[in-house]
């Protein structure tokens, strides 16, 4: 029947669907949240640390409701998963970068630069991956 037939056609559309872009952005709010942790954890949990921590932990579940969005079956969910994903990917590699080059700068917070490093990296390389498995666009170039 053509209500069976609609059924399997859309069935089969997410199942080509990659999921890099999706893994890419989970694996990305986990790192997120244990570096933001271990952040808060490298001085013992001090209350004027924990914002490292929150930040993570706040961070990483952005990227997992992207993430989530983009594994969506709906095209609509998934291109809007992919794009927040993307740009707040970008977000977050651009404030780790300054935060890297404002504690190379400040010896007052040069014990902070080796994991501001590690999260500038880690953001450069998620974004790296993302981009390059993100879905083409279906539009034919004239």
């Amino acid at each position: 029947t053509a209500r069976g037939a609609r059924g399997s056609m859309a069935a089969a559309g997410p199942a080509k669907r990659s999921v890099a872009v999706p893994a890419a952005m989970a694996a990305y709010g986990v790192f997120l949240g244990a570096t933001g942790t271990f952040g808060s954890y490298q001085h013992g949990f001090d209350a004027k640390v924990m914002h490292s921590m929150y930040a993570g932990l706040g961070s990483g579940a952005l990227m997992l409701c992207s993430g989530a969005l983009a594994a969506l079956p709906s095209h609509k969910a998934h291109m809007i998963g992919v794009h927040v994903g993307l740009l707040l990917n970008f977000l977050f590699a651009g404030v780790f970068s300054w935060q890297t080059i404002k504690s190379a700068r400040d010896p007052a917070k040069a014990d902070r630069l080796p994991l501001f490093i590690v999260m500038a990296t880690g953001s450069a390389l998620s974004l790296a991956v993302m981009y390059l498995f993100k879905p083409k666009s279906s539009k034919k170039k004239a």
